[in-house]
C-alpha cells in the first residue's frame, strides 16, 4: 500500500504543477491500483478534474474525500493521506468552478483548508483556488487582502503557482500586500 501512496503522490504533484495528465495515464494507474479502492477512487477524482473539469463528475471527488476521511476515523491519517483528502476536495472545487457554481467551489476549498488537509501544500491547490475566487469576487465578495493572505500562505510551501499569483496580486493591487 505504501508504494501505491507514492504513485498517487507523484501523480498529484504532476497534476498540481500543471503538467499534462492524459486519460491514458490515469487509466493506466487506475489499473495498477485496482486492488486498493481508496487509491483507485483518488485517481478517478484526479481524472475527473484534470482531463476536462467542465464534464467532470464532482461526486467522484467527494466520494474520494469521504473514503479517506473514513480511513482516518479508523486510525490516524498520515500526511500523505491528509493531502489526498485536500486534493480531492480541491478537485471538487475545480469541477464546481468549471460549472460556474462558485459558491460550492468556495465550500469545497474552505473544507479542505479548515479541515487541515492542505498543510503539506504541494498537492493541495485549495488555497490558491480560493485566493483566486476572492481576487475575482466569484462566490465570495471581492477581497484582495484575503486573496493575498491565501496566496502568501500557499507560497510558504514553495508552490510556484502561489508565488506567481502573489507576485501578480502585489503588482496589480500593492495596497493589498501590506
Amino acid at each position: 500500500m505504501r508504494n501505491l501512496f507514492k504513485i498517487i503522490s507523484f501523480i498529484l504533484v504532476l497534476h498540481n504543477f500543471s503538467f499534462a495528465v492524459t486519460r491514458e495515464e490515469i487509466d493506466f494507474y487506475i489499473e495498477l491500483t485496482k486492488n486498493d479502492p481508496i487509491v483507485k477512487q483518488g485517481l478517478i477524482c484526479i481524472g475527473e478534474a484534470a482531463i476536462n473539469p467542465k464534464t467532470g463528475n464532482v461526486q467522484e471527488c467527494i466520494k474520494s474525500a469521504k473514503m479517506y476521511e473514513e480511513l482516518g476515523s479508523k486510525n490516524q491519517l498520515t500526511v500523505d493521506q491528509k493531502g489526498f483528502i485536500g486534493q480531492a476536495l480541491s478537485n471538487a472545487g475545480v469541477i464546481y468552478g468549471a460549472h460556474n457554481n462558485y459558491e460550492q467551489a468556495v465550500k469545497m476549498y474552505q473544507k479542505a483548508i479548515n479541515g487541515g488537509y492542505c498543510e503539506s501544500g504541494e498537492t493541495c491547490g485549495a488555497k490558491i483556488h480560493l485566493g483566486t475566487l476572492y481576487y475575482e469576487g466569484r462566490g465570495v465578495a471581492k477581497n484582495h487582502v484575503k486573496a493575498y493572505e491565501l496566496f502568501k500562505d500557499a507560497a510558504k510551501n514553495n508552490n510556484p503557482d502561489a508565488q506567481q499569483a502573489l507576485e501578480t496580486l502585489c503588482r496589480v493591487s500593492p495596497w493589498a500586500c501590506k
